[in-house]
């Protein structure tokens, strides 16, 4: 079962977020291995938004939940993050607050299903979370593609491996 948005607001400012706690170790200095890193519990979302944006000249990584999207942040940098806010382990308001206070400057998208108000709430508390765009799902790949392209522009061709004659 989802966790309501209100556990998930009481679950983050439970947390002492000015007290200070030492940040999750993300290298400042390392090099970007992937364009994107999509944080998304639900699988077949998750692969059918990771294929998309491969099949668009993106290269990937996928996490299903905030917890699993800062371990792999821990070793690999992507130039965008986007996330789901509603997870299980860390949902995406622990997750936009994490990266926030660890000083990632990647850009984060947040999308979200939810109904109505629920739904309105969720993305503003997101986006005074720091996020650079908002999605409310259902959302088209267009949609998804052109916000991927404005915030780290078209994927870099790939080179062709040279054969030797």
């Amino acid at each position: 079962m989802r966790p309501s948005l209100r556990s998930s607001l009481r679950r983050l400012t439970s947390k002492d977020i000015a007290s200070g706690h030492e940040a999750a170790p993300f290298a400042a200095a390392r090099t970007f291995s992937h364009d994107v890193l999509l944080v998304e519990d639900d699988p077949t979302m998750r692969q059918t938004l990771g294929q998309f944006l491969a099949l668009s000249g993106y290269s990937v990584l996928t996490a299903p939940d905030g917890r699993a999207a800062l371990q792999t942040l821990a070793n690999q940098l992507a130039r965008l993050i986007i996330t789901d806010i509603f997870m299980p382990e860390t949902d995406g308001f622990e997750l936009l607050t994490e990266l926030r206070e660890a000083s990632v400057n990647s850009p984060i998208v947040v999308m979200t299903g939810g109904y109505g108000g629920e739904r309105k709430l969720s993305l503003d508390v997101a986006r005074h979370l720091g996020a650079a765009r908002l999605l409310a799902k259902p959302f088209g790949l267009g949609q998804l593609l052109a916000v991927v392209n404005e915030l780290i522009g078209y994927p870099a061709p790939r080179t062709a491996r040279s054969s030797s004659a």
